[in-house]
C-alpha cells in the first residue's frame, strides 16, 4: 500500500511539472492580431482561394468564410498542409 501511494504521488509530481512547462508559452503568435502577414501564410491547396483559402486560417475570426478548405476532401492518407514563415 505505501508503495502504491508513492507511486501515485510521484506520478502527480512528475505531471504537474509538465504541465508547468507546457504552461509557459503564453504570448500570442499573431494568427489572430494579424501580426504575421498572408504573405507568411501557404497552404497546399485551397477549395476556393478567395473565400477559404490561406488567410482564412487565421484563428477566431469569421472573415474570408472561417476557416481555411483544402481542394480535395481530408482522408486518412495525410497530403494536405497549412505553413505558417515565422521570419528569422
Amino acid at each position: 500500500m505505501k508503495i502504491f501511494i508513492f507511486i501515485l504521488l510521484y506520478i502527480q509530481t512528475i505531471s504537474s511539472l509538465e504541465l508547468k512547462k507546457s504552461s509557459t508559452c503564453q504570448t500570442a503568435l499573431g494568427m489572430q492580431s494579424g501580426s504575421i502577414p498572408d504573405s507568411a501564410i501557404s497552404v497546399s491547396s485551397s477549395y476556393d482561394s478567395n473565400t477559404v483559402g490561406s488567410k482564412a486560417s487565421r484563428a477566431r475570426t469569421e472573415q474570408y468564410g472561417g476557416a481555411w478548405c483544402p481542394l480535395n476532401q481530408i482522408n486518412s492518407i495525410p497530403n494536405e498542409w497549412l505553413e505558417i514563415d515565422f521570419g528569422n
